[in-house]
């Protein structure tokens, strides 16, 4: 018998949240903060992974926004707008 994992189980192999941590110094000079890198505006950025989905899904599996968002949704838990998918795709 073969079967596939659970929706659970494959929720969270698709799902990975990954942290960056930038450190930043204080300049006596200007008395402003200074970081390493600039940091984004966004709280979340999609991933490269995402993006190649989305890519596939709409040009490949000729699928609509609603199909991907809701198959992101049931198997990643991730949720993208209208705007989000066309951005990607652009």
């Amino acid at each position: 018998m073969e079967d596939i994992p659970s929706l659970e189980e494959m929720q969270k192999l698709l799902h990975c949240i990954v942290k960056h941590s930038i450190e930043t110094g204080y300049c006596p000079c200007c008395r402003k903060r200074k970081m390493a890198i600039p940091i984004a505006k966004q709280m979340v950025s999609i991933g490269t992974n995402i993006r190649r989905f989305v890519c596939y899904a709409s040009v490949i599996q000729n699928q609509t926004y609603s199909q991907i968002q809701q198959f992101l949704s049931d198997m990643a838990g991730i949720t993208l707008s209208d705007g989000e998918l066309s951005d990607i795709l652009e």
